[in-house]
């Protein structure tokens, strides 16, 4: 305040001329002064703003004089009056007193130090113009016009005068300067408003910038015609939202009209000359890749005749040739309102469109598959088409998203992961048929414009069994290709064994990604999973759990014979499970019991088939060991007939009988046998086959209120555990961490980055370059993240880096969760 009272007393002594005011605030805007001074002639500055300006000092705080400036004017100056300076002193700089070189380069020219005395500070003033306040239009908008013109007419004399800085005068285009260039929407509605005639008006929109003028009518257009509609599009349109913004502030009935007058004769000049083009570009050609909607199935029609036979350019974005401007223009085509079937059977009349250009332009412009179908009369069209969409790894807009749904009940993020469903495979290959399939199949390049389709048809060719499980396992062996490997299981199966084949195949390539980093572990472990899902499916199993649970107990029902003695040389050998699940090989000799193998019956063909089972018994029991951890930390539910059926195999129901499960909808706590649950006191409950129980967690028993007497009970019972979870560590939040999104509970913590990698990969921790070691809950949307300032990447050379915090948050959004909102397992588990 005593500032502004200051300036008061100035302008009131020295600056009352109110054209002097507004050169003030004009000039305190040039952040270059320093450089307009050396690189002008002082003569052409003092004429600009007046006498003595040009021995302005460096203005060290300019932004807040400008500040200062506008209150002053917004007092001291009426809103008609300010805008009349300012066209006038804007007449001023492209007029001029005289028209020499050195004062138009002066005023008119952005040296290669600044912005130029004209761009920025007629930029600012007339910006208003822009706004589309009809007041200020009024008042503005026709000096504004006539100073257009103006500046039109100096051009020539510009450019001539100096190429090199006429070429840094105008804007990166070749065009006008911003403030020069005027927004299509503000020509539309000062027409509107009756300051501009149509005449007028399609002169600027077509002598302007053509590029700007087609992105905002076709933008316009589609906040106009699709308000109630969900339309598919490959064109990402950046101009839709904000001009959505600015139709609902002048959301006027005339207006909304004229843009729709403007658009289809626009349209229709721009595409009549594009669709006759030869090999050269047209004066529209660049332009037209800014064009985001073309209606009609007649324009759908030119454009494919136009093309003939011709490939379409897969990107859509290089309108300068031929090709790709036309590629573009059908692109951005969709259905009007009453289009269909019928129409479109009219146009292709005495043309030489085939089916296969048909089915191409369908797959590349999405909004025609309905009426494609309708015209091909092919069942199950659509259904195929959106199969190879659905398959590829790519984001799908809300119209593909509502029509995927209808045909699958996996989610568009489980598709882009690699997962497949082979029902609705099945059922669309079935209805079109081997060939029809196949013109799709071809035509399926044309949905992106790299190589996402073709992990959609990798997958059609496995589960038509175009590739053999062999031709597969060679070529993930060789490249380790994760599209491939998820298609391996698609292969249609023979038998059982064929399902416990590929389900050993699996296991195997994720044993071997063990010897990698922790991102390859982190990726190819994740295609494990995915490509187990696709056995699960092709096999008929709900789920992969169930899926791991048979093939495990076969492995033991096929090996049952080697659970008898055979006898090698007068040596017995057998294999046996003790009581905790664990697989050993028996040796006797002459009736005593050896600690190993004769070395000299080690190469026997029946002992290396020993071994090998052992082998695979003792991998078995540590990956179901593995997997009910994992559905403890998950909360996965088996039913009683499930864990029932499991009491006959003698490796796996050793971890499970020393479990304690937790009955999902009592909450009641105890270890299963023959169907019942017992709790640590022997007390019995009987359960139905159907009835769900989880692996319980610490924090399960803590709120049941009795873990201390199981954990007596397990003490006093010798009872051993595959894995920590009676006496697992449990870890509650804290009331001042309810309302927080990160604890620094370990805070100050040091680690060594090497180690505290090898200790959390295991448990589905992955080093992330950019947010540190995170762990991902995919079916709960968490992602936890461990802070240090530590480079997991390389060794530390300092001393070893402390924790910092461990924060939460959402794995879609990225927001953060607070922590009162995290299940209090899975931040337990994470605290663990």
């Amino acid at each position: 305040a005593p500032l502004l009272e200051l300036w008061e007393q100035y302008i009131e002594e020295h600056a009352q001329d109110k054209k002097r005011l507004l050169r003030m605030y004009i000039l305190i805007t040039d952040y270059d002064w320093k450089y307009i001074t050396n690189f002008y002639s002082k003569d052409a500055v003092n004429r600009v703003y007046g006498q003595g300006f040009s021995n302005k000092p460096e203005c060290v705080y300019a932004e807040h004089i400008r500040v200062i400036l506008e209150s002053l004017i917004e007092k001291h100056v009426a809103k008609d009056d300010f805008q009349s300076l300012a066209i006038a002193l804007a007449w001023f700089f492209v007029k001029g007193n005289s028209i020499d070189g050195q004062f138009i380069r002066s005023i008119t020219t952005a040296s290669h130090y600044s912005n130029g005395i004209s761009d920025i500070k007629i930029n600012r003033i007339l910006g208003r113009i822009n706004r589309m306040d009809e007041e200020d239009l009024q008042l503005t908008f026709p000096l504004f016009t006539r100073l257009y013109y103006i500046h039109r007419e100096f051009k020539p004399k510009i450019r001539s005068l100096d190429d090199k800085a006429s070429g840094n005068k105008f804007n990166n285009r070749g065009k006008y300067p911003n403030y020069m260039v005027l927004d299509p929407k503000v020509v539309i509605y000062a027409t509107y408003k009756g300051i501009l005639s149509k005449r007028q008006m399609y002169k600027i929109l077509f002598e302007e910038d053509i590029a700007d003028t087609l992105a905002f009518l076709s933008s316009a257009i589609k906040v106009i015609r699709e308000k109630d509609r969900i339309v598919s599009s490959k064109v990402r349109d950046y101009w839709k939202q904000r001009v959505s913004k600015e139709l609902e502030q002048h959301n006027e009935e005339g207006y909304l009209e004229l843009i729709e007058e403007a658009y289809e004769k626009v349209l229709e000049k721009v595409l009549s000359v594009e669709l006759k083009r030869g090999d050269s570009s047209t004066m529209y050609s660049k332009a037209i890749g800014r064009i985001t909607r073309i209606y009609g199935v007649e324009n759908f029609v030119a454009v494919l005749s136009a093309l003939g036979k011709m490939k379409l350019d897969r990107s859509g974005y290089d309108t300068e040739t031929k090709k790709g401007a036309l590629s573009r223009l059908l692109m951005v085509c969709v259905p009007g309102t009453n289009d269909n079937a019928d129409k479109l059977k009219d146009l292709l009349k005495d043309t030489d469109i085939t089916e296969e250009r048909l089915v191409e332009a369908a797959l590349y412009s999405p909004e025609w598959l309905e009426i494609v179908e309708q015209f091909l009369g092919w069942n199950g069209f659509v259904s195929g088409c959106y199969y190879f969409m659905a398959h590829m790894n790519d984001e799908f807009d809300d119209k593909k998203k509502a029509v995927i749904a209808r045909y699958t009940p996996l989610s568009q993020e489980e598709l882009n992961d690699g997962a497949f469903d082979i029902e609705w495979f099945k059922a669309a290959f079935k209805e079109l048929g081997e060939k029809r399939f196949d013109t799709i199949y071809d035509a399926a390049k044309y949905i992106t414009d790299g190589a996402k389709h073709s992990r959609a048809r990798k997958y059609a060719d496995a589960a038509l069994g175009r590739y053999t499980p062999k031709e597969l396992k060679s070529i993930v062996a060789d490249k380790r290709n994760k599209d491939f490997l998820m298609a391996y299981p698609l292969i249609p199966l023979k038998n059982e064994d064929d399902i416990y084949e590929r389900h050993q195949y699996l296991q195997q390539f994720l044993k071997e990604s063990k010897s990698f980093g922790a991102q390859r572990i982190a990726s190819e472990s994740k295609a494990v999973a995915i490509a187990m899902q696709n056995l699960a499916n092709n096999a008929g199993f709900s789920d992969v759990t169930r899926l791991t649970l048979r093939m495990e107990t076969k492995l033991l029902e096929d090996s049952r014979d080697l659970f008898e003695d055979i006898e090698i040389e007068g040596a017995k050998l057998r294999l046996f499970v003790d009581e905790f699940g664990k697989t050993d090989i028996a040796v006797t000799k002459d009736g005593k019991a050896l600690k190993s193998i004769p070395a000299k019956i080690k190469k026997d063909d029946k002992v290396k088939a020993l071994l090998e089972t052992k082998r695979k018994f003792t991998e078995q029991y540590r990956r179901t060991r593995l997997m009910f951890e994992q559905a403890m930390e998950d909360c996965t539910p088996f039913t009683v007939k499930e864990l029932t059926l499991l009491e006959d195999n003698s490796i796996v129901f050793p971890i499970i009988k020393t479990l304690l499960f937790m009955v999902d909808e009592s909450g009641k706590l105890g270890f299963i046998r023959e169907g019942k649950l017992y709790d640590y006191e022997g007390n019995e409950t009987s359960l139905k086959e159907d009835e769900l129980l989880r692996v319980a967690h610490s924090f399960n028993i803590y709120k049941d209120g009795h873990w201390s007497d199981y954990q007596k009970y397990v003490f006093d019972n010798g009872i051993v555990q595959p894995f920590k979870q009676i006496f697992r560590e449990l870890y509650v939040k804290t009331a001042e961490e309810l309302e927080m999104t990160d604890t620094r509970r370990y805070s100050g913590n040091q680690i060594q980055p090497k180690k505290t990698i090898a200790c959390l990969k295991g448990r589905r921790w992955v080093p992330d370059i950019e947010n540190g070691i995170q762990k991902v809950y995919y079916k709960e949307n968490i992602v936890a993240t461990i802070y240090a300032m530590a480079d997991w990447f390389s060794p530390a050379d300092i001393e070893a880096p402390t924790l910092e915090w461990v924060s939460f948050m959402d794995r879609k959004t990225w927001e953060p969760i607070k922590i009162k909102d995290i299940p209090d397992i899975i931040f337990s588990e994470i605290m663990r």
